[in-house]
C-alpha cells in the first residue's frame, strides 16, 4: 500500500548532567541533570514551546528523561506523550562507567594492569571498549535497532493518522544522536550523507531531520521509500539566555561526548572555546 506524508524527528541531547561535571565515564550511570544542566532544559523547552511534538521517545536514563519532560512541560495541551526504550540509552562504558579518564595509556603498562589500577583510557578507534561495555561498532549496531524498531514505527503510525505532517521529538545522547542519524539517511537510497559525521552537540541542543514517505516499500517490503534529510544540527540558541556556572565542564564533556575521533574533539574543544 502506497503511503505519503512528511515525518519530522527532532533529536535533542540531555542537558548538562551531575556526571558531566567530573572527569570519568558516563554511559549507562543514571545521573540527573546539574542545576546548570536543569537551566538549559528549561530554556529549551520554551523554545520549542511553539514547535508541535505528537510524542516524544526518551531514553529511560534520567538526565534524558528530565529533558523530555521539560519540552513536555513547556508543550500546549494537549500535552505529548512521553515513551521511553532501553535502547536509546547512551553507549555503556562496562567496567569503566564511574571511573576517570586518561587521555593516553600509560607507558610500560598492560591495558589489564591500566584495568587494575582504575585507569581507563580514551579510545580512538571505533571496535575499542571497556569489558563489558560497547564499542563504536556496537552502538552503530544499537542505533539501527532503535532507529527501525522504535523511531520508524511511531513515525509511520502517526503519519497515517495526522498527514501530511508528523513531529516526533527523541531525547536521547550525544553518541548514540550520532549514530541513530546516520542510521536514518542509510535508508534513503539518493541520500549522499550517511557518512558525514555528526558529533558535536552541545548539551541540550538539537538536530531535526525530516523523513518524506514518497510512497511504495524498499526491496523487503518492510520500510516505505523515504527521503531523508538533515535540516539542522546542534542548534543551540536557546543557551544565549542562560549565564553559565563556572564549572569547568567543557572539556571534560567533550572527551567524554567525543572521544573515539580525535580529530573532532579537538576541533570540538576550541569551537567550544571560541563560542
Amino acid at each position: 500500500m502506497a503511503e505519503s506524508g512528511t515525518v519530522a524527528i527532532t533529536f535533542i541531547r540531555h542537558g548538562e548532567s551531575e556526571d558531566n561535571l567530573r572527569p570519568i565515564w558516563a554511559g549507562w550511570r543514571d545521573t540527573p541533570l546539574s542545576e546548570l544542566g536543569t537551566k538549559q532544559v528549561k530554556a529549551l523547552g520554551s523554545s520549542l514551546s511553539s514547535t508541535r511534538f505528537d510524542i516524544i521517545l526518551s531514553s529511560t536514563l534520567r538526565r534524558a528523561y528530565m529533558t523530555a519532560k521539560a519540552v513536555q512541560e513547556a508543550q500546549h495541551e494537549p500535552k505529548p506523550e512521553i515513551l521511553t526504550s532501553l535502547l536509546l540509552r547512551e553507549q555503556t562504558r562496562g567496567i569503566a562507567e564511574g571511573h576517570p579518564w586518561i587521555t593516553e595509556p600509560r607507558l610500560g603498562l598492560s591495558l589489564e594492569e591500566h584495568y587494575a589500577q582504575g585507569l581507563f583510557p580514551i579510545h580512538h578507534e571505533r571496535w575499542q571498549k571497556f569489558p563489558g561495555g560497547e564499542s563504536l561498532e556496537d552502538l552503530e549496531l544499537r542505533a539501527n535497532k532503535a532507529v527501525k524498531e522504535v523511531i520508524l514505527p511511531h513515525a509511520l503510525t502517526l503519519s497515517k493518522v495526522r498527514k501530511p505532517k508528523t513531529h516526533i521529538a527523541v531525547a536521547s545522547h550525544g553518541l548514540l544522536i550520532a549514530e541513530m542519524i546516520p542510521a536514518l539517511l542509510k535508508l534513503d537510497p539518493t541520500s549522499s550523507e550517511p557518512h558525514t559525521t555528526y558529533r558535536g552537540m552541545l548539551n541540550s541542543a538539537w538536530a531535526r531531520v525530516t523523513v518524506e514517505i514518497v510512497g511504495g516499500h524498499d526491496r523487503d517490503e518492510r520500510w516505505p521509500d523515504m527521503r531523508v534529510r538533515v535540516t539542522d544540527f546542534n542548534s543551540h540558541a536557546h543557551l544565549n539566555s542562560i549565564v553559565p556556572l563556572s564549572t569547568g565542564s567543557e572539556k571534560r564533556d567533550s572527551v567524554q561526548t567525543f572521544a573515539g575521533d580525535e580529530e573532532d574533539s579537538i576541533a570540538i574543544q576550541a569551537e567550544q572555546k571560541v563560542n
